[in-house]
């Protein structure tokens, strides 16, 4: 009888073992693919320039670009990516409309952005500058850039 508990317990070891390897490297798995966040962001970039002005937005990540989008008065374009696990999700953006120079601007930065919308990162083109959605806490309007 010792010697089958004795067995018992060993491949009990074993398996306990194996299960907790197995969730290691499960996990190590989702972290490097951005599955261990369990939300998505979505970044918002809308046209509130006024009169007939058509805005040009082109913006990229280090892994993604999404292409040129011509964007009418109060539309807007979106996308929606996983920070991943360092924070160093950052996207960047052109930005023309009419005869103004382009506009090169940083439209979401994972360190400085995450704490203030986690899921909803809108972002409003006006004519005096471009304003980011603080959608925890207060929802004010910040002017992160002006022109």
């Amino acid at each position: 009888m010792q010697h089958n508990e004795s067995e018992y317990y060993n491949m009990l070891r074993v398996n306990v073992l194996v299960i907790v390897v197995l969730l290691i490297v499960a996990t190590a798995q989702a972290q490097q693919e951005g599955d261990w966040n369990l939300y998505k962001t979505t970044v918002r970039v809308q046209n509130i320039l006024g009169g007939n002005s058509v805005l040009v937005v082109h913006c990229h990540s280090s892994d993604n670009d999404l292409g040129k989008h011509d964007v009418i008065g109060g539309a807007f374009v979106e996308w929606k990516f996983r920070v991943d696990l360092r924070e160093t999700t950052l996207f960047r953006c052109t930005l023309q409309w009419d005869n103004v120079p382009e506009k090169n601007v940083v439209i979401y930065d994972a360190k400085i952005d995450n704490p203030i919308c986690r899921e909803r990162c809108w972002r409003e083109v006006r004519p005096d500058g471009l304003f980011f959605l603080h959608e925890k806490g207060s929802g004010f309007w910040e002017k992160r850039y002006s022109w």
